[in-house]
């Protein structure tokens, strides 16, 4: 029991995913412009079917395997931002990525298009990173554009490694924070005793 429990807490490791930009997204509002925001949902399944892509309705909660990024307007968004998604150390099988784009409106956001990323072929053992662009569909299947984004896949070993490095630069840092505080508390604590002795 304890075995699985560790397990199931240990990481396999951290896909890191940017949204770079998106081109020739379909125009999703009759006046104005679509108010664009993607959905990336980390798929810990088999491959992705042909129907992946269709994600009529966002999800209102980011958690661990499903995130969002900021609102960017127009058929060519350019977004940049950076989410990071942890893989389980018990997943032994494929990973996917589905990715929706919304066009943001007071009362519901509406899907505009959306693909997949297969990553079943990805080495999850090693780091990796690759730049894709990816085609998307809108709800009748026809052209939705397409959409950028860069995956690094850091396996746990070197999240470890990291980790380690971190913890060794945080220790030395704060030795010295101890060692200037204890410098300027005995500096302070020998004034004061030269004074009261009269040296």
């Amino acid at each position: 029991m304890l075995a699985t429990a560790a397990a199931q807490d240990r990481l396999k490791g951290l896909l890191s995913v940017t949204v770079l930009q998106a081109t020739d997204l379909p125009k999703a509002d009759w006046i104005g412009e679509n108010d664009n925001f993607v959905e990336i949902d980390l798929l810990l399944a088999p491959k992705p079917t042909t129907d992946l892509h269709i994600k009529r309705t966002h999800t209102v909660a980011q958690d661990e395997r499903s995130q969002r990024t900021q609102v960017q307007y127009g058929r060519n968004p350019v977004w940049n931002e950076k989410m990071a998604f942890s893989i389980p150390g018990t997943h032994k099988g494929p990973v996917s990525l589905q990715i929706s784009v919304f066009d943001e409106d007071i009362h519901r956001s509406e899907f505009v298009a959306g693909g997949a990323f297969d990553l079943s072929t990805a080495n999850l053992d090693k780091d990796w990173m690759e730049v894709k662009w990816i085609d998307l569909k809108d709800l009748k299947d026809r052209d939705g554009g397409k959409i950028c984004v860069v995956c690094h896949y850091i396996p746990e070993s070197m999240v470890g490694y990291f980790q380690k490095k971190y913890n060794a630069k945080a220790a030395e840092v704060k030795t010295k924070i101890i060692q200037g505080l204890v410098t300027r508390a005995t500096g302070v604590a020998t004034s004061q005793i030269n004074s009261m002795v009269g040296l």
